[in-house]
């Protein structure tokens, strides 16, 4: 699914100074969210649980979904999805995660699809780049 998820790191002025390379996502019912507790049209099982074609580079459509109750994490490791700092100048930034920025996916509430963090580039020998978090902004775009 292209285009579903982003990530971009801002300077404190707003001005976009990185984004992240990640170009598709296989959303699948990876875990029940809340195991004991079940939400209006949760499945009993998981039924979104295909790999969308890995391997199948041939395929040209593909059924994806992720059912009401169910979630799907992305480690952070994965490929392309990271905002490449190296360049940056220390100071604060703002990374804001976007997800489902075109209301591809029909859901209750659009309101929470924005998250950020304030943090701290730092550079303490001059080469190795550390970050600190200064707040986190669950619900939000733009934290301060």
């Amino acid at each position: 699914m292209l285009g579903f998820e982003s990530y971009e790191l801002r300077a404190p002025d707003g001005r976009t100074v990185g984004r992240d390379h990640k170009t598709g996502f296989c959303l699948g019912d990876r875990y029940d969210a809340e195991a004991d507790t079940r939400v209006s049209g949760e499945p009993s099982e998981a039924v979104w649980t295909q790999e969308c074609g890995r391997g199948q580079p041939e395929r040209l459509r593909i059924n994806e979904g992720l059912s009401p109750g169910y979630g799907d994490d992305y480690v952070p490791l994965l490929e392309g999805q990271y905002v490449d700092v190296t360049e940056l100048p220390p100071g604060r930034y703002i990374l804001i995660h976007r997800v489902n920025p075109g209301r591809d996916l029909r859901e209750s509430s659009y309101a929470n699809n924005a998250a950020s963090v304030l943090l701290q580039l730092s550079r303490p020998d001059g080469n190795r780049t550390t970050v600190r978090i200064l707040a986190t902004c669950p619900d939000r775009a733009r934290c301060s």
